[in-house]
């Protein structure tokens, strides 16, 4: 999750990543 926080919220991150991730 760490690169996640270290990337910008401008960075356009697929939501279906996010859920992966988890």
């Amino acid at each position: 999750v760490a690169n996640l926080h270290s990337f910008p919220q401008e960075f356009e991150f697929p939501q279906h990543i996010s859920l992966r991730q988890r």
